[in-house]
């Protein structure tokens, strides 16, 4: 095959550029079908952790859901907040918050807020936007409200309340993976 590259070689280029010329895009390939096969298996691996990591079409990304409850309301009866997290770090993160329930006391949940009902919190006229959604310990005091006090201020959301959508739940406590049809 060297032979037939010094027939069709050019003049001013050498056989072994071309031969690395052609290494390099022989390499570029086999990496592009790897890097296929392996992106499905890991799909293919992710779908099958639990009912509530539920793998979507190619293209789009895949989302746990989770819930979290107010602690230390004394007037009113907890109720379940669910979010979505796109994020496999992060699902897994929450998830072993979850596991180790002696954790969970000291990491809450944090993210933006967007207006309006989603089919896995119906609830709450508003929701966590997935992409947005991280863990925190500490976090500052405008961002803090429970989710009846933004029920309460939703036209003030994004204001002097609760500035950039930015919502730091700092009573929150992680309660579990939630499996959404």
């Amino acid at each position: 095959m060297l032979r037939l590259w010094k027939k069709q070689r050019r003049p001013g280029s050498g056989a072994a550029s071309q031969e690395l010329a052609l290494k390099g895009a022989l390499l570029m390939k086999i990496k592009a079908i790897m890097s296929a096969a392996m992106g499905f298996a890991c799909v293919a691996a992710i779908a099958c952790l639990s009912p509530a990591y539920a793998a979507t079409t190619a293209g789009q990304a895949t989302v746990a859901y989770f819930s979290f409850v107010q602690t230390g309301m004394l007037t009113r009866m907890p109720h379940e907040f669910v979010f979505a997290v796109d994020d496999p770090v992060l699902v897994e993160q929450i998830r072993d918050v979850i596991a180790n329930s002696s954790a969970s006391a000291d990491v809450h949940i944090a993210g933006r807020i967007d207006i309006g009902r989603e089919a896995y919190n119906e609830e709450w006229p508003f929701h966590l936007v997935p992409g947005t959604v991280h863990l925190f310990r500490n976090a500052p005091e405008v961002c803090h409200a429970t989710p009846f006090e933004i029920e309460e201020h939703l036209a003030e959301v994004g204001g002097a309340f609760l500035p950039g959508n930015e919502w730091c739940s700092w009573n929150s406590r992680l309660v579990r993976e939630v499996a959404v049809p």
